[in-house]
C-alpha cells in the first residue's frame, strides 16, 4: 500500500493523505445530513469536528449522497479509531474472508493500516 510518507515530508504538506478506495469502502462514516457545513466540506475533522490543516487531515473520498457531492476528511486520530473498528467488522460481511480470511486483501490492508497509524507512520 503506498500513501503520501512515500512521497516525502514536503510533498505531505502540500496535500492530505488519502486513503485508497477499498479502504475508504470500509469504513462507516457519519451520515452526511447529520454534519454541520465545515464537516461536509472537510475543513474539520467529520466525526469530532477538530480544525484540519494538510498536515493533520487525511481525506475520506467524495461520496455521493442524494446528489450532493461532500469532502469529508479526518484527524489522524478519528481515522484510526474508525481503521480499528473496520479491522474488527469488516471480516462479518466479507465474502473473501467468510472463505478464507488471510486470502483478503482489505483484511490485510486495513490490518497494515491500523499497524501503521500505531507506529505514527501516516
Amino acid at each position: 500500500m503506498t500513501h503520501a510518507t512515500a512521497r516525502g515530508a514536503a510533498a505531505a504538506e502540500q496535500a492530505p493523505l488519502i486513503l485508497p478506495p477499498h479502504i475508504l469502502a470500509a469504513l462507516t462514516l457519519p451520515a452526511l445530513d447529520a454534519l454541520t457545513p465545515d464537516q461536509a466540506a472537510g475543513r474539520v475533522c467529520v466525526w469530532e469536528g477538530e480544525p484540519l490543516t494538510l498536515a493533520s487531515s487525511i481525506g475520506l473520498g467524495e461520496p455521493v449522497t442524494h446528489g450532493d457531492r461532500w469532502f469529508p476528511q479526518g484527524c489522524h486520530r478519528c481515522v484510526q479509531l474508525a481503521v480499528l473498528a473496520a479491522v474488527k467488522t469488516h471480516p462479518a460481511g466479507c465474502r473473501q474472508c467468510a472463505a478464507d480470511e488471510t486470502q483478503c486483501g482489505t483484511r490485510r490492508d486495513l490490518h497494515a493500516l491500523a499497524l501503521e497509524m500505531r507506529r505514527g507512520a501516516w
